[in-house]
This record gives C-alpha cells, structure tokens and sequence, in this order.
C-alpha cells in the first residue's frame, strides 16, 4: 500500500488519519495500529479503512494501492520544472505515455523494473 508516500504528498499526519480510523482508541493504541498500518504489518484491512484512508487524503483505491499508475507519475513529473528534467526524464515521460496511450491512465508500471528505477532517481 502506498499510504505513508501519499500522506507525505498530500502534507497529512499519520497521527490525524489514526485518529479517523480508531476513533474510540486510546492515544497509545492509535500509535500502534498506524505504525503497524504504515510498515505493512496490519494482519487484515477492513473495507471501511479504504473509503475512509481515501476520503482522508483526497484519493482512490488506485492510487492508494498502486504508487506506480502511468497517469500518476507522468503527473508528478509534470510538477518538475521543465529546466530541471534531464534527457533521460524526458525519455522516461515519453516511454510512460506510450504505455498509457497503449494500456490506460492506471496501467500499473511495477512490472517495469528498469522504469521503477528511473522514476525512483526522480525521487517521486
């Protein structure tokens, strides 16, 4: 799951999600449920969990579980300023948006080591 990438994008606290998903928790128990939530050690995800992660953090079930979607990426290299994207980054847009125009907006690049590994250098 692609939770703690997406609450560092969106500038949200783990600490205010915990609270959301165990409202009638104590403080402690929160922690760790979230801790164990984000290093992916929770056992079960409810359903609810989902709904209320991506109403939280302005999402859906896509992006919250698949970090590597072609329309998500080519939007966050799309936030580099033009001047800053190297030759290669500008390859690597072009490599993605033959895979969408082939395969859809949330055609999942993890397959794709070499791509995951170029997308990785542009700290996304």
């Amino acid at each position: 799951m692609n939770l703690r990438l997406l609450l560092a994008d969106r500038q949200k606290t783990s600490s205010d999600l915990a609270r959301l998903l165990w409202k009638k928790s104590s403080k402690k128990v929160r922690a760790v449920n979230i801790s164990r939530l984000l290093s992916g050690r929770t056992v079960k995800i409810s359903p609810e969990w989902v709904w209320i992660i991506c109403e939280f953090l302005d999402t859906d079930p896509n992006e919250l579980f698949n970090p590597y979607m072609t329309e998500r990426v080519l939007q966050k290299i799309r936030e580099i300023p033009k001047d800053k994207l190297d030759p290669d980054a500008k390859k690597l847009v072009k490599t993605i948006e033959s895979f969408r125009d082939k395969y859809g907006n949330t055609y999942d690049l993890t397959q794709h080591k070499s791509i995951i590994n170029q997308i990785k250098k542009l700290n996304l």
